[in-house]
């Protein structure tokens, strides 16, 4: 809190939303290991979704492209070695590297 030493301010915590990870896949996952393909993470708690809905697969074949740095240690930590990420946390930049 060394903000509140320099300037006279107030910090509130505002929780604007929560990560509620279903049980059961919400849609039918396509066959990801027969060939390349990527997977986009917008966060780290998406990389931890995907981990739990695919327990078990291998991430060989897989590149997961990262909005960030904190996205890009959740893929690490869950398995993948492909790994591409955006130059900015934005939705531009991670749009922008899926393309290259």
């Amino acid at each position: 809190r060394e903000i509140t030493k320099r300037k006279k301010v107030t910090i509130a915590d505002l929780p604007i939303y929560d990560t509620i990870e279903k049980e059961e896949p919400v849609l039918e996952l396509p066959d990801l290991t027969k060939e390349e393909a990527m997977v986009v993470f917008t966060s780290a708690s998406t990389v931890r979704g995907f981990q739990k809905m695919t327990a078990g697969m291998c991430y060989d074949k897989l590149q997961a492209v990262c909005i960030g740095t904190q996205t890009k240690a959740a893929a690490v930590a869950a398995g993948f070695e492909d790994i591409l990420t955006a130059k900015e946390a934005t939705v531009e930049a991670l749009v922008e590297a899926i393309q290259k």
